[in-house]
């Protein structure tokens, strides 16, 4: 069962907004590189290891990355609401993971379904950020951020 998009919306309402901003339709892939920053070699080889391992192990997890967020939203509620609007991981299991990435304001998130949190908790995903993902980015390497973010994402799901 996915979670309840109320709390978003919730959020979204006592900030103050009188109309909730949309998300972007749901990608078609695994990896979606709206901002341009990725190779397109990196984005097809991470696309055949992202749907490898979902045949592998029944968990989803995707890579998004945009210029900017929509107007007015948060990268937390975007998070949350394009989770769910696009029902990420298999439901019942509530297993998928998404790599948010928006190059302007430079903004990252890794949003975790329910049923990984034990195996990607808040801290585990602030760590991958801010030591793998983030000194990659600000060297100028988004390939390799991407590459490695994603490796130690998965690194983590796997982890006994």
């Amino acid at each position: 069962m996915k979670p309840p998009v109320w709390p978003a919306l919730a959020l979204l309402a006592a900030l103050g907004c009188h109309r909730a901003p949309r998300v972007p339709d749901a990608p078609t892939a695994w990896v979606t590189d709206q901002a341009g920053i990725l190779a397109p070699t990196t984005v097809q080889v991470l696309d055949t290891q992202l749907k490898d391992y979902q045949d592998k192990t029944g968990h989803q997890v995707i890579v998004w990355t945009d210029r900017a967020l929509p107007k007015g939203m948060s990268i937390e509620a975007f998070g949350l609401l394009a989770f769910n609007e696009w029902g990420i991981g298999r439901e019942g299991h509530d297993d998928g993971v998404a790599l948010f990435v928006f190059a302007d304001p430079r903004l990252l998130r890794i949003q975790v379904g329910y049923g990984l949190e034990r195996k990607l908790s808040d801290a585990e995903c602030a760590r991958i950020i801010g030591e793998v993902i983030v000194p990659r980015m600000a060297r100028g390497e988004p390939d390799a951020a991407i590459v490695e973010g994603v490796a130690a994402i998965l690194g983590a799901i796997e982890a006994p």
